[in-house]
């Protein structure tokens, strides 16, 4: 790049970013990519790495490590029969917001039994998937005899029954 007046360079200083690069301009007049002032080639412009980050960029959640006296956090129960089932991870995960959601929000029938009403949607959006997902993981899950849903009218939400599997020792 030949010498320039200091007033030149203010003038065109809006072409120039943080890292001394130089945008060039494309037939359309618009800027198109950085290109180092010295050598004449192009500049990577991906952001510059921390070596005491893990590999993968930041993490969203500010984690710690546990000690013997670390409290838990608030989590979902999952029993281990769940691990060996032929279902989906979805449905497992699904499973465990399920029977989360039973113990929080359970309503006895008339047998003294719990069960949920857990709109589709809602689970979808609990989960972040997609209701055509969801209803796919309840029929997994009500095929393996995980969940039984009882039908209460049309537009109505049906009872949800969550099921508990049987320990099968031998496999532990």
């Amino acid at each position: 790049m030949p010498r320039m007046s200091k007033k030149l360079k203010k003038e065109l200083a809006f072409f120039l970013n943080d890292r001394g690069a130089e945008a060039t301009m494309n037939s359309a007049g618009n800027a198109s990519m950085n290109v180092s002032r010295v050598s004449g080639l192009s500049l990577s412009t991906a952001p510059a790495t921390n070596p005491n980050e893990p590999k993968g960029g930041h993490h969203p959640m500010n984690c710690e490590f546990m000690i013997a006296s670390t409290p838990l956090p608030p989590c979902m129960p999952l029993p281990k029969a769940m691990l060996r089932l032929p279902v989906s991870n979805t449905a497992k995960v699904m499973y465990a917001r399920l029977l989360d959601e039973i113990l929080i929000r359970g309503t006895e029938d008339c047998n003294g039994i719990l069960f949920i009403r857990f709109p589709v949607m809602e689970i979808a959006a609990a989960l972040s998937r997609s209701p055509q997902t969801c209803k796919r993981s309840l029929n997994e899950l009500e095929q393996a005899g995980m969940i039984m849903r009882v039908r209460q009218g049309i537009g109505e939400v049906s009872h949800m029954y969550i099921l508990l599997p049987k320990e099968d020792t031998a496999h532990e």
